[in-house]
């Protein structure tokens, strides 16, 4: 299992394909993101979480998500 501080998750809602604004939320505190290894059988898995304090805020997994996210070092990026 890997664990970086993350700076900034930014969220926004489903929207319809010919939406061209889309209504975003930010929250700044407490992000980690969390890269868990699992998996007896066969190649193991991975699976990507962006956790905040207690609550798992993103899940999925590590092979089909592409995500880019800021970390809490100022010139740091992640990017899965």
């Amino acid at each position: 299992m890997l664990s970086l501080p993350l700076a900034k998750l930014s969220t926004a809602q489903d929207a319809a394909a010919d939406e061209t604004k889309f209504s975003w939320s930010h929250d700044t505190e407490h992000l980690m993101i969390v890269v868990d290894t699992f998996g007896a059988r066969g190649p193991p898995s991975q699976l990507l979480k962006v956790v905040q304090g207690t609550h798992v805020r993103v899940r999925a997994p590590a092979s089909t998500t592409h995500c880019r996210f800021k970390s809490a070092h100022p010139r740091t990026n992640y990017l899965f």
